[in-house]
């Protein structure tokens, strides 16, 4: 078998080489001379288990992370919206603004969110075939520690849109 792909090589090798002669005894324009031919190297081949994995589709791990990804950032977008147009609304009413807003955020579901990141971070170090450091016993992603992604939690939305309004607004005039 390898030697059948190899003899394939020499094939090419040897039709670049007739190309190039045939080229080189043509009269071919002086800003063509010397330019490399433009065909096509075969020099690796696909291995045939990853050619069956791409027939069906992305991996688990990767669908999962973009679902995740695409989950979170409509939130915080949906949030971010929800949260200036509470400002405008009630205006100098803080506590009725802070009262409202923290109605609006506990009233979230997020177990179902939370339980992909759950699954995701269970899964994803054995799915994505993640290296081990020997020293410190930590899975790599890449050369970097990998990091389990964070569970969306009311608090951590509570501290990225605060019900404090006067903390908001200070922030802004720091900026």
């Amino acid at each position: 078998m390898a030697s059948g792909r190899r003899d394939n090589i020499f094939r090419i090798r040897a039709k670049d080489r007739l190309i190039g002669e045939k080229l080189a005894s043509q009269d071919v324009p002086d800003h063509k001379k010397g330019k490399p031919l433009n065909i096509p190297q075969f020099n690796f081949t696909i291995p045939l288990e990853n050619k069956v994995r791409s027939m069906f589709g992305p991996p688990h791990y990767a669908s999962r992370a973009h679902r995740i990804e695409s989950i979170t950032h409509k939130l915080m977008e949906d949030l971010a919206f929800e949260y200036a147009g509470m400002i405008n609304r009630f205006g100098e009413s803080y506590e009725v603004f802070a009262q409202q807003w923290k109605e609006l955020v506990n009233a979230l579901e997020l177990d179902e969110l939370n339980d992909l990141i759950e699954r995701h971070n269970t899964y994803y170090h054995m799915e994505a075939n993640l290296q081990i450091d020997p020293d410190s016993g930590t899975y790599l992603n890449g050369s970097v520690p990998w990091k389990p992604k964070e569970r969306i939690t009311v608090e951590g939305l509570l501290k990225r849109f605060p019900p404090d309004m006067t903390a908001n607004l200070n922030h802004d005039e720091d900026e």
